[in-house]
């Protein structure tokens, strides 16, 4: 399974759960000038790809970076996620599908 079909998956998931979230798309396909000017208006290489704001079991926001079979976060993911997890959120990535929705239902998204 490709990651954007991931994703795809991830979104219905949450969308139906309830929980307030969102996907920041970083990888759009732009052309420089205007990835530029998205850059200076504040968008940043590596955020992860769903941001939990809804609370979970823990009273905690939750960060999930979602990566398909044989991938793994880049060094900028990998900051980011190391950086909300020391801001006190949840903070993780996953390897497809199945542990995707397995990380959601062990912050209390899913039943």
């Amino acid at each position: 399974m490709k990651e954007k079909e991931i994703q795809k998956a991830v979104a219905e998931t949450l969308n139906y759960s309830g929980a307030v979230w969102f996907h920041c798309p970083n990888e759009r396909d732009v052309p420089v000038k205007r990835m530029m000017a998205l850059k200076r208006q504040g968008l940043q290489s590596g955020v992860p790809d769903c941001i939990i704001c809804s609370p979970a079991n823990n009273g905690k926001p939750s960060a999930l970076e979602i990566k398909a079979e044989g991938n793994r976060p880049t060094d900028n993911q990998q900051r980011w996620l190391n950086r909300l997890s020391e801001a006190g959120w949840n903070a993780n990535w996953t390897v497809g599908l199945d542990e995707s929705l397995m990380q959601l239902r062990d912050w209390g998204y899913l039943p």
